[in-house]
C-alpha cells in the first residue's frame, strides 16, 4: 500500500461558505453587520415535538414505576375503571 505524505492532495479543496453558497450570507443591516436567518424544517419541528413527548413519557414512566414500588398504583378505583373499559369493549 502506498504511503500518503500530503493528505491535502487527496481531499477536495476547502471553500468558505460565502463563496460556495452566496445565499447563506444572510441579510445585511444598515450598519454593515450580517444577520443570519434560520428556518426550521417540518422534519426538525417534528423531531423537537418527539423529544418533548419522549421527555414527558420518561417522566410519566418514572412516576408510575415509583407508584408501583410504593404499592399505591393499583387502587380499587383504577381496577374498577379497567374492568369498566374492558366491559365496554365487549358490548
Amino acid at each position: 500500500m502506498a504511503e500518503i505524505n500530503n493528505i491535502s492532495s487527496i481531499l477536495p479543496p476547502v471553500v468558505p461558505v460565502r463563496e460556495s453558497y452566496p445565499q447563506a450570507v444572510g441579510q445585511q443591516s444598515a450598519v454593515g453587520e450580517v444577520k443570519d436567518n434560520v428556518e426550521i424544517s417540518e422534519a426538525g419541528r417534528a423531531l423537537a415535538r418527539a423529544e418533548d413527548v419522549s421527555s414527558y413519557r420518561r417522566a410519566r414512566i418514572e412516576s408510575v414505576r415509583q407508584e408501583i414500588e410504593a404499592g399505591t398504583y393499583e387502587t380499587p378505583e383504577r381496577v374498577q375503571g379497567t374492568i369498566d373499559r374492558l366491559l365496554a369493549l365487549l358490548r
